[in-house]
C-alpha cells in the first residue's frame, strides 16, 4: 500500500513536470503564466546594441528570415531569455535560406526564435550569459579603480593606437608612451571600434584631448617604461618611434619592438650586431647603435 502512494505520488509530480513543459514550449502567442524560472535551460540577457542598430541580428518573432520579423531593440533590450536548445532545428520557413532557428522562451513569456546554421553553430548576437554578466561587473569594479590615475599604453598589446568619441569615432591617434589619466568609466556601446570592449575608461591625454580607452589591462601599462635617467633626445626619438645613434638595444626596442632576425658576430673588438627590422639594418657595437641601412 506504501509503495503504491509513492508510485502514485511520482506520477502525479511527471505530469505535472510535463505539463509545465508543454505550456511552456508550445506557447506560440506568448502567455503570463509560461514559468520561466522552471525552464531547465540558460538564462542569457539581450544588453544594448549599437544606437545603430535597430534589431537583433539573428533573432525572429517566428522562424523566417525576414527584416519585419526581427526583434526589436527597444522592446527586448535588457529581457531574459532562454534556448530550447533540446528540441530539434527548425528550417526557414520562407525555404529562402539555408538557415535553422530554435525556439526561445522571453521573461515576459513571449515566443522568440534564435538563428543557427544547419550544423547547430550560434548564427545570432544580442545575448549575454550570467557568467559574463558576472565577469563584467569584475571588471567594472576593475577599471574603476582606474579613476584619478594615470598609465601608459602597451602598444605591443593594443594595435588600434587610437581612441573613440562616445559615437564611435576615432578623434585621437595614441602616441607611444604618452602618460594619460583616468577622469571617468564609460559602459555605453561604441560602434567604430573594434576592440570588441564593452568597458571604455574615460581619459585625458598630455595634449589635454578627452577620449575613450577600451578597457583591457593587457593595453595598460602601470609603470612609466621610460623612467630611467635617458637622454631627452632618446626618450623623444622614442615616443616618436624613431631610432638615433647612441641608443641602446633596450631603447631601440622600446622604439621599434624586436627584430625579425639577429645577426651576431664576437671577435676580439668585442660584440658585433646586425638587426633586421623591413627593409633596415641596425649596426651595434658591445651594445650600442653605432650605424644603420635602409
Amino acid at each position: 500500500m506504501e509503495s503504491y502512494k509513492v508510485m502514485k505520488s511520482t506520477i502525479a509530480w511527471v505530469f505535472f513536470i510535463v505539463n509545465i513543459n508543454i505550456c511552456c514550449y508550445s506557447n506560440e502567442s506568448g502567455d503570463s503564466d509560461c514559468k520561466f524560472p522552471l525552464i531547465q535551460s540558460e538564462k542569457l540577457t539581450f544588453v544594448n546594441q549599437s544606437s545603430s542598430d535597430i534589431y537583433f541580428y539573428g533573432w525572429t518573432k517566428s522562424p523566417m528570415v525576414a527584416d519585419d520579423n526581427a526583434l526589436l531593440v527597444s522592446d527586448f533590450a535588457g529581457k531574459y531569455v532562454k534556448i530550447l536548445r533540446d528540441e530539434s532545428l527548425i528550417p526557414d520557413t520562407s525555404a529562402s535560406s539555408n538557415h535553422y532557428f530554435r525556439k526561445a522562451i522571453v521573461d515576459d513569456c513571449r515566443v522568440v526564435y534564435a538563428r543557427f546554421y544547419a550544423d547547430g553553430t550560434e548564427n545570432f548576437n544580442g545575448v549575454i550569459t550570467n557568467a559574463e554578466l558576472i565577469e563584467q561587473a569584475r571588471a567594472l569594479v576593475k577599471a574603476k579603480s582606474y579613476i584619478g590615475k594615470y598609465f601608459w599604453v602597451n602598444f605591443g598589446n593594443y594595435p588600434l593606437r587610437e581612441i573613440y568619441s562616445e559615437s564611435g569615432q576615432p578623434i585621437y591617434n595614441l602616441k607611444k608612451f604618452y602618460k594619460f589619466t583616468v577622469q571617468d568609466v564609460y559602459t555605453g556601446v561604441v560602434s567604430g571600434d573594434s576592440s570588441g570592449a564593452s568597458i571604455y575608461l574615460k581619459i585625458i591625454t598630455e595634449d589635454k584631448v578627452i577620449g575613450l580607452f577600451p578597457f583591457n589591462e593587457s593595453y595598460i601599462l602601470k609603470n612609466n617604461p621610460l623612467s630611467s635617467k635617458r637622454p631627452a633626445r632618446i626618450v623623444n626619438a622614442i615616443k616618436q618611434e624613431e631610432v638615433v645613434l647612441g641608443m641602446t638595444r633596450d631603447e631601440v626596442k622600446l622604439s621599434w619592438g624586436e627584430p625579425k632576425d639577429i645577426n651576431r658576430t664576437v671577435g676580439n673588438w668585442g660584440v658585433h650586431e646586425q638587426w633586421v627590422y623591413d627593409g633596415t639594418y641596425l649596426y651595434f657595437k658591445n651594445g650600442v647603435l653605432t650605424s644603420f641601412q635602409d
